[in-house]
C-alpha cells in the first residue's frame, strides 16, 4: 500500500497518566516493532480510558496501526473508525485537521481522488500553522493523480499560507535577535517553525535534540520500515518529540515504496550501536544498524 502524507503529533506519552503508561508503552513498542495487530488492540484498549480531549489523538494511532496489517478487513475497519472519530471529535481540537488529512490519504489509496480532495480541503480549513507543510505534501501527492483545477488551486492556496507562516516566523526570529540578543543566541538551534513566536525562555527550557555527530558518516540506525508514509511520519514525529533526531528515507522494494525511519549518520557501526544503547534503549526503542543507501 502507498499513502503519501504526514501527520504531526506530539508524543502520546505526554497525554496519559502514570496509571496507563505501561499499557501505552506496550502499544507504542508494538507499533515501532511493526506488530500492527497488537499495537492496534493495545491502542484501542487504552485510548477510551484517557481524558476526553486526548482520546481522538490516541485513537488515530490505533487507526493507522490497523490500516497497516495488510488485511483488507482491518483496513475497512480502520476507515470506519476514522469516519467515526471525525464525526465525534470536537472541531476545537487540533487533531481534527489530522483526522481529515488521514481520511484524504485513505481515499487516495482507494483511488477516490474526488473524495480525497474534499477531505483535504476540510483539513486545510481546520489546520493550525504547524500542520500546513504536511497538508501541502498531501496535496502534491493528490495532484499527481488528479490534475484538475480545483486540486491545483487548493495546493496553491496551501502553499501561500505555508509560505506566509514561514516568512512570519523568520521575521519574528529576526526581531527577537535584536531585542534579546543573548536569549536568541542561546536558542538559535531551536526548530524554525511557528513556535518561534514563543518567548525565548520557553525555547531555552527545551532539551537539545540528540543528533548523530557525523552527518557525512556511512552508518545509521533504522527504527522501522513502513509501506504507508503516514505511519513512518508518525514514528518520526514521536521520536522528535522525545528530542531524538529522525529522518525518513524512501526505498524501492519490488514494485512498492518503503518509508524507512532512521537516525542521523555515524562514522562507524560501533558508534551507531553505542548511540542506540545509550539513547534509544532507554525509550524502549528497537533499532538495527544500517549503511547509508
Amino acid at each position: 500500500m502507498r499513502l503519501f502524507a504526514k501527520i504531526l503529533f506530539a508524543a502520546i506519552t505526554t497525554c496519559v497518566t502514570t496509571v496507563f503508561a505501561a499499557t501505552l508503552e506496550d502499544a507504542q513498542k508494538a507499533y515501532v516493532s511493526g506488530n500492527w495487530k497488537s499495537a492496534a488492540e493495545a491502542f484501542e484498549s487504552v485510548c477510551p480510558t484517557l481524558d476526553a480531549s486526548k482520546r481522538s489523538e490516541c485513537a488515530l494511532w490505533g487507526v493507522l496501526a490497523r490500516s497497516q496489517t495488510g488485511n483488507s478487513k482491518d483496513f475497512s475497519a480502520a476507515k470506519k473508525r476514522l469516519d467515526s472519530l471525525i464525526f465525534s471529535t470536537p472541531d476545537s481540537l487540533p487533531v481534527v485537521s489530522d483526522l481529515y488529512m488521514t481520511r484524504a490519504q485513505f481515499e487516495l489509496y482507494l483511488k477516490r481522488p474526488d473524495l480525497s480532495y474534499k477531505s483535504l480541503a476540510a483539513s486545510f480549513a481546520k489546520a493550525r500553522p504547524s500542520q500546513l507543510a504536511v497538508i501541502y505534501q498531501v496535496c502534491q501527492s493528490l495532484y499527481k493523480v488528479s490534475t484538475i483545477d480545483s486540486v491545483h488551486s487548493l495546493c496553491a492556496e496551501v502553499e501561500r499560507a505555508k509560505s506566509g507562516i514561514l516568512a512570519s516566523s523568520s521575521s519574528t526570529a529576526s526581531s527577537s535577535s535584536v531585542a534579546e540578543s543573548t536569549a536568541t543566541a542561546s536558542s538559535s538551534s531551536a526548530s524554525t517553525d511557528s513556535t518561534l513566536s514563543s518567548s525565548s525562555a520557553v525555547q531555552n527550557e527545551a532539551a537539545p535534540v540528540q543528533t548523530a555527530t557525523a552527518p557525512t558518516g556511512e552508518w545509521s540506525l533504522q527504527l522501522g520500515a513502513f509501506s504507508i508514509q503516514a505511519n513512518a511520519e508518525m514514528l518520526a514525529n514521536s521520536l522528535k518529540a522525545k528530542k531524538i533526531d529522525a529522518r525518513i528515507v524512501e526505498a524501492k522494494h519490488d514494485d512498492r515504496t518503503l518509508y524507512l525511519v532512521q537516525t542521523g549518520f555515524f562514522n562507524s557501526r560501533d558508534e551507531a550501536v553505542q548511540y542506540g544503547e545509550e539513547v534509544l534503549s532507554k525509550h524502549h526503542l528497537e533499532f538495527t544498524p544500517v549503511k547509508k543507501l
